[in-house]
């Protein structure tokens, strides 16, 4: 059994081919993976106004109509609160893209006027967020976009 070598490890070349595929792999997904964070921050501020539509906003208003200011959730001394509460009181947190964000109920905005940003992005962030305030038939709503101003439909 002269012609039967054992053979107790790789050569040489099926490691280069090794490193090679694996960095061929490592090329294609990295840049995927790259843009993952940045979309999943949009998402996450998309699903924020949405959940400040479903749920804050209608609570927002419903005090509103018990404190005789017709819906509109733009009142009161101090325009970072609503009744004298800050944002953080009504929601269980902010998104972490929106963390540091500060709030103007100022910019809430009534009729087809295009709005400044409520709450706007930080940091190298894309979305902002806008408001629309409520009046007496219809809850304030919230949207998310990447322009400086948006216009509610």
């Amino acid at each position: 059994m002269k012609g039967i070598q054992s053979r107790t490890a790789f050569t040489m070349i099926e490691l280069i081919f090794v490193i090679v595929i694996l960095g061929i792999l490592a090329a294609v997904a990295l840049p995927k993976f790259a843009g993952m964070q940045g979309q999943a921050e949009q998402a996450t501020v998309t699903a924020f106004a949405g959940t400040m539509n479903r749920t804050v906003g209608p609570m927002m208003w419903s005090t509103s109509m018990a404190n005789d200011h017709n819906g509109s959730i733009n009142w009161g001394s101090d325009h970072t609160q609503f009744n004298g509460f800050s944002l953080i009181h009504y929601v269980d947190n902010y998104p972490q893209y929106l963390k540091g964000s500060s709030v103007d109920f100022t910019q809430c905005v009534t009729g087809s006027i295009p709005a400044s940003p409520f709450m706007d992005k930080i940091n190298a962030g894309e979305l902002n967020l806008f408001c629309h305030d409520g009046d007496k038939s219809s809850s304030p709503r919230f949207a998310a976009s990447a322009n400086n101003t948006y216009t509610f439909p």
